[in-house]
């Protein structure tokens, strides 16, 4: 599907479910820079759901939201999505704790889901989630 042609895309942050701090932009980051390259299109980032849902009045990212989107921010079409993390399991190496070495370890199941909007019509494409499996080690 070549959406360049349409203009700009516009991005919604990634939500992100079961984790803290800054995965959601890390997330969304990492989409625009394949978005980019595989689209060859200019990506307008929106913000956060809420702030875009408040700026257009509406409460939900529904049809009827979707084409508010489009209107108020001038795109066509729009990405959101979410990051769902689970499974989380962490493990601490204190064997060396002596000579001031410990590893902290944690590993996990991430599920990815991306959809895009048409901002003319507010119908959704896209499947479900990408799921993998991550290990994280400090």
């Amino acid at each position: 599907m070549d959406l360049a042609p349409d203009g700009p895309l516009g991005l919604i942050t990634f939500s992100i479910v079961n984790a803290t701090g800054d995965l959601d932009e890390i997330a969304t980051q990492s989409f625009v820079q394949h978005v980019t390259a595989a689209q060859r299109a200019p990506v307008l980032e929106l913000g956060r759901l809420d702030g875009v849902l408040s700026k257009t009045g509406t409460k939900a990212l529904d049809p009827d939201a979707a084409k508010a989107i489009g209107k108020s921010c001038e795109v066509k079409s729009f990405f959101f999505g979410e990051v769902r993390i689970s499974k989380v399991e962490r493990q601490v190496d204190m064997t060396n704790v002596l000579s001031g070495n410990m590893a902290v370890r944690a590993s996990f199941d991430i599920d990815v889901t991306v959809r895009l909007v048409s901002a003319e019509t507010g119908r959704r494409f896209g499947r479900g989630p990408l799921t993998g499996k991550g290990p994280l080690a400090c």
